[in-house]
């Protein structure tokens, strides 16, 4: 199609760009075309940059925030007047809407803090009896290598220290 196409490689001049501008200018579609484009429009699974279970965390709160809309209820404290978010239920990050529920901000922060090892706090995560700040020493890595690594590959702490304790041949 682009083969045979005899404007490939030109440009409009300024003035032509111009001039369409003014022809298109105060035309809208109408609602039978709006309605078209809407259905063929390749969203979710028929889009072909879909990713599945293998979406970042980021894309994945979007994805939820599209598909459930905004939270209106606090899980833990019942709040409806604060800023509310969506947090992961299990912390394996899948593309399941029901692993998501509401929280405010500062219920979420407490949240991640206890199961997902941020926040720090004076202990911080407790995995295998040491915290994340004494497993980041004896593996020589940073607590961020460790949450990063824990994003990317869709697991728990626990055994990510493991396949490093593994690595670097201190456990078999």
């Amino acid at each position: 199609m682009l083969k045979n196409n005899p404007f490939k490689g030109k440009h409009h001049s300024p003035e032509a760009l111009e001039k369409n501008r003014l022809a298109h200018l105060g035309k809208k579609h109408s609602e039978e075309t709006k309605k078209k484009m809407r259905l063929s429009a390749k969203r979710g699974k028929l889009n072909h940059k879909w990713e599945g279970d293998k979406v970042g965390v980021l894309a994945l709160h979007s994805w939820v925030q599209r598909c459930r809309g905004n939270p209106t209820i606090c899980v833990d404290c019942g709040t409806t007047t604060k800023k509310l978010a969506w947090s992961n239920v299990n912390h394996k990050y899948r593309r399941a809407l029901d692993d998501f529920v509401g929280r405010c901000h500062s219920c979420h922060s407490i949240y991640d803090r206890k199961y997902n090892g941020y926040g720090g706090g004076k202990k911080g995560l407790i995995v295998k009896g040491k915290s994340l700040k004494e497993w980041s020493k004896i593996l020589g890595c940073t607590l961020v290598y460790l949450r990063i690594y824990k994003h990317r590959h869709k697991i728990g702490y626990e055994e990510i220290i493991n396949k490093l304790l593994i690595k670097k041949g201190i456990q078999k």
